[in-house]
């Protein structure tokens, strides 16, 4: 089946004239279809259109807009006010404010009367307000005839000619002076104004029964002069008073206008659409043993789903909520006998009262589908195969299937293209189509590979698979079996269920079986279900011929009858063969200990003539079979080997004629039983360690039940899991432990002694005074420390903290083996050296006559002044300083203990004295910044003639009168060799001319 949208319109009203207006007064039809969010009862109605036509109605577009008819008084215990309304607009603050049809009150003590679209009010002449218990609100743009009704006893509600609600109430009528109005109350102090329009208005003073209010509740009253009661009669064609009185004639209010248009009033229909009365049957299925009783439910009266079913079995009832028309239900409690079910009730939504059913059953009934006794492994197990799609068609998936459908090749999830009418396809999903549950997979696989058969079933039924069966034994009874799902969603579409029949035959055409599944049903989620039968060979024939019709059409006419089948069976069905360890009972699991034996027993019920018997044996969960050696006798013994691990062996009694034995397509099996060998207890034991030489250590084991330690002499207890060990020596202690089975395993834990712990004295240091140092606890950073006197201390818990002391001190060391709690005391000195006292002194300041400043330091060992630049060598005690301007050197001296002091000594160079030219003896033009070039360092106050230099031929090779200028080592762009080249400098300073020459080596 291809899904076709297919819109079916009735509609159901009055004859309709040129102008769209529904006929003429008098013209008699019969409403019941509506259209509506909820399903709901509905009465049929006869008469004529109110007023007569749709456009004589009063229009209320806005607030103020209504119809004044004086002060009509209902006195007594009794009144009718009925109206036809239809409410165009939404509406807030609850149902109270959907309008004032007809008012004549001011306030909930001071009502006489007053009709609105969701209820009925009251005042009784005690003062006690009364007001209809709520129901569902209106619809917007939809016309109801409404009524309200006291007759002494209750005040009622009705809307469309049903009672909605209804509240018990006596005395007479509260009386008040205000005018009745149509729309809107007099007092106008909250905007209850309705909003719409309005007709068919009449006022009683004797209380109408139901039927008298449904015989012209959409109609116009005939002779209303003559009706007893009638105070007041309104249709908008004018303002009279049609009853005939014309006192109570009315007066326009606002905007409200006559003869206006209601644009629904033709589609008026009589429902109740907040409580239907709902109905319906059951309908069972038929199942085999273990299927799922299934229970459908079908509406005759149709409300909005789900629903909520009530029905009984007999002796218990049950209630089953979200219930869908047309679609199966599991029922509550799966019958093992053939059951007859009553539908007690019937609920649509939560807020309505269920409806009562009587007289309506339905049967799930019982059928032998399948082989009583036991069964043998599959002759044929038909499952498609697995993989991604497409899968290959039926021919190659399985060899000697045919079918009359056509393939189709289908990839992706959902699968693609979407199977036609007619077609198949061999996929491992369901294919795409959104009323088939899409994308479902097969019936076995659980990685979603497995292939399956899918058929859109063609138009005309028939059959549509067929397959040659061989390998079969004669006279030999086989359990066909099938599963199959319907591929349609109910919440989609109720389409043609299929209906399946399988026909097993001789390759002659004789029938050896057939069998029926009826309407496979609709469920709510995609569900296989299997269908089988049991037939017998005749002893001539080996083959058989399995056929497969649907009884069913198809196409887009009877849409629907869309399925899957999978893993199609025939297995050999003999007398009933069990297996267990209990030669009285049925044992199914026995564990033994490893090298220990079993024993097994075997039974089969009557049935083979000379039955013969073979015992098999499986180590992978069943997947393979092999035969026990000398295993024909119904009792077995076998010994479990040893593994060292747990290990299940499944058993298994294969029995058949005594010719048929070694035949895999004749004979049945028992059950599996499992024969678990126990490997002993899985132990977890304490690790190997080491302990403190004296001391104990607490072993530790579990996952047995019984426990032995040896050897015992170290043991306090050597028959529990926790002994306490106490070697003197390295030891390994052995643990035998036994499970409940008694089966046992051993292990050990050696302990070994630790040996004693030698500790390492620190070493004294020394420091400079107002210095830190580290001291050095020389032993494992994981014994524990403490060190004495703290107070010059970071951290005296630490192995090595900080010392700062003030002067010489000694420290003590503490340290302790965490583990063996060993401990002792090491002294550790340090020396605190006072600084060197460095003096500093010149020979002489520099002038035009004194170019040099002999420096002399003393106090130290080792020297170094700064600034170093115009020093002969800054590293030594005594420097020669040649300097152009006045300077203050810093001398730093380290003596012997490493400790450092310094001074400082100022040369005064004077203004005649700045004559000196400060050139280095050599450069190293590499580019790495430093000294890369060869120039006049300090000029000194002077004036620079010349500053030429030449190479060893005499070439000039760098010739400058800027003093910021220097030689880089080229000439010409090219680099010159290393070696030493002449330089010549001219100036004049206040000190007299100056010539330098000398020569600079060139270093690369």
């Amino acid at each position: 089946m291809t899904l076709k949208l297919r819109f079916i319109f009735l509609i159901l009203i009055g004859a309709v004239n040129i102008d769209g207006q529904r006929s003429s007064p008098g013209a008699e039809y019969h409403g019941f279809a509506r259209v509506n969010s909820a399903t709901s009862r509905h009465v049929t109605i006869s008469g004529s259109v109110p007023g007569g036509t749709c456009n004589n109605w009063l229009g209320l577009p806005s607030l103020p807009s209504y119809v004044e008819v004086g002060d009509l008084d209902i006195p007594g215990n009794q009144i009718t006010i009925e109206a036809e309304i239809n409410r165009t607009t939404p509406y807030v603050g609850g149902s109270l404010y959907a309008g004032d049809i007809v008012s004549k009150h001011q306030d909930p003590v001071n009502i006489n009367y007053l009709l609105r679209p969701n209820s009925a009010e009251i005042t009784t002449a005690d003062g006690v307000y009364h007001i209809t218990p709520p129901i569902c609100d209106i619809q917007l743009n939809k016309t109801y005839h409404v009524a309200m009704v006291y007759d002494g006893v209750n005040l009622k509600f009705y809307r469309n000619g049903f009672l909605m609600s209804q509240i018990p109430v006596s005395g007479n009528l509260f009386q008040n002076d205000f005018p009745t109005r149509i729309g809107l109350y007099k007092a106008m102090l909250y905007n209850e104004n309705f909003i719409g329009y309005i007709n068919e208005v009449r006022i009683w003073n004797v209380a109408r029964t139901q039927a008298q209010i449904q015989t012209y509740m959409n109609s116009s009253l005939p002779s209303p002069a003559t009706q007893p009661g009638l105070l007041a009669y309104y249709t908008f064609d004018d303002l009279l008073n049609k009853q005939g009185n014309p006192a109570w004639d009315g007066i326009l209010g606002g905007s409200a206008a006559l003869n206006q248009t209601n644009p629904t009033c033709a589609s008026f229909v009589a429902d109740n659409d907040c409580c239907p009365v709902l109905s319906g049957t059951l309908s069972g299925n038929t199942i085999c043993s273990g299927a799922t009783g299934l229970l459908t439910f079908h509406s005759t009266m149709p409300a909005t789903q789900p629903y909520t079913i009530t029905y009984s079995d007999g002796t218990n009832t049950y209630t089953q909520p979200d219930v869908q028309d047309g679609t199966p239900f599991a029922v509550a409690v799966q019958p093992t006998a053939t059951t007859v079910y009553t539908l007690v009730s019937i609920q649509g939504t939560a807020t309505c009262p269920a409806t009562p059913i009587s007289g309506q059953t339905a049967t799930i009934s019982f059928t032998n589908c399948f082989c009583s006794g036991s069964l043998g492994d599959p002759v044929v197990n038909i499952d498609f195969g697995s993989g991604s799609n497409p899968g290959p068609a039926l021919s190659v998936s399985v060899p000697g299937a045919s079918t009359t459908s056509n393939y189709v090749s289908v990839t992706g999830n959902p699968a693609t293209p979407t199977p036609l009418d007619g077609d198949y396809a061999i996929t491992n999903n369901i294919p795409s189509n959104a009323a088939w549950f899409a994308g479902s997979p097969d019936h076995t696989s659980a990685d979603g590979k497995g292939y399956m058969a899918f058929y859109n079933s063609s138009e005309q039924p028939g059959e549509f698979y067929s397959q040659r069966i061989d390998n079969l034994c004669g006279e030999t009874t086989y359990q066909f079996a099938a599963w199959i799902a319907n591929a349609v969603n109910p919440a989609v579409l109720a389409g043609v269920q299929p209906n399946i029949t399988f026909r097993i035959e001789q390759t002659d055409g004789v029938l050896l079986g057939s069998y029926n599944t009826g309407p496979i049903a609709e469920t709510a989620v995609f569900t296989w279900n299997q269908y089988g039968f049991f037939f017998t060979t005749p002893g001539n024939v080996s083959s058989v011929v399995l056929k497969i019709i649907n009884n069913s059409p198809g196409g887009t006419v009877t849409m629907g009858n869309d399925l899957a089948i999978d893993d199609i069976t025939f297995r050999a069905c003999g007398p009933l063969s069990s297996a267990s360890f209990n030669a009285f009972g049925s044992t199914l699991t026995q564990t033994v200990c490893e090298d220990s034996w079993a024993m097994l027993y075997g039974t089969v019920s009557a049935g083979y003539l000379h039955p013969v018997n073979l015992w098999q044996t499986s180590t992978d969960n069943g997947l393979t079979w092999s035969d026990v050696p000398n295993s024909a006798s119904l009792q077995l013994k076998v010994t479990v080997p040893v593994t060292g691990t747990a290990k299940t062996y499944l058993y298994r009694m294969l029995t058949a004629e005594q010719d048929n034995i070694q035949s895999p397509s004749c004979r049945v099996l028992s059950n599996e039983i499992s024969l678990i060998s126990d490997a002993g207890p899985v132990l977890q034991i304490t690790h190997d360690t080491s302990i403190c030489a004296g001391s104990s250590l607490t072993l530790a084991v579990s996952g047995g039940n019984n426990y032995t330690w040896s050897p015992a002499a170290y043991l306090d207890n050597p028959g529990t899991a926790n002994p306490v060990a106490t070697p003197v020596t390295e030891t390994r202690f052995l643990v035998t432990a036994t499970d409940l089975q008694l089966c046992e395993r051993m292990d050990s834990v050696t302990l070994s002694i630790r040996p004693d712990v030698i500790f390492k004295a620190p070493a004294d240091t020394a420091l400079c005074v107002g210095n830190s140092v580290t001291l050095k606890g020389d032993n494992d950073p994981s014994f524990s420390y403490s060190w004495s006197p703290a107070g010059s201390l970071d951290n005296p818990s630490v192995a090595n903290p900080v010392a700062s002391p003030a002067g010489t001190t000694q420290y003590i060391m503490h340290v302790q083996d965490p583990i063996c709690l060993a401990t002792a005391d090491f002294p550790l000195t340090v020396k605190v050296n006072t600084l060197p006292v460095v003096t500093a002194a010149r020979s002489n300041d520099i002038d035009c006559l004194n170019g040099i400043s002999q420096l002399l330091a003393t106090g130290g060992a080792a020297y170094s002044w700064s600034p170093a630049e115009g020093l002969s060598d800054a590293a030594i005690s005594n420097p020669v300083a040649a300097i152009d301007s006045t300077t203050t050197f810093m001398v730093n001296a380290i003596d012997s203990n490493g400790c450092a002091g310094s001074a400082f000594v100022k040369v005064v160079v004077t203004d005649h004295g700045k004559a000196l030219l400060v050139l280095p003896n050599a450069f190293t033009p590499n580019y790495d910044g430093v000294n890369d070039c060869f120039g006049i360092r300090r000029w000194g106050n002077v004036t620079i003639k010349e500053f030429s230099v030449y190479n060893r031929w005499g070439q000039k090779v760098f010739d400058t009168r800027n003093p910021s200028e220097c030689w880089d080592g080229t000439f010409n762009g090219q680099m010159q060799g290393a070696g030493g080249y002449v330089y010549v400098i001219k100036a004049v300073s206040f000190c007299g001319n100056i010539t330098r020459t000398g020569t600079v080596m060139l270093i690369r």
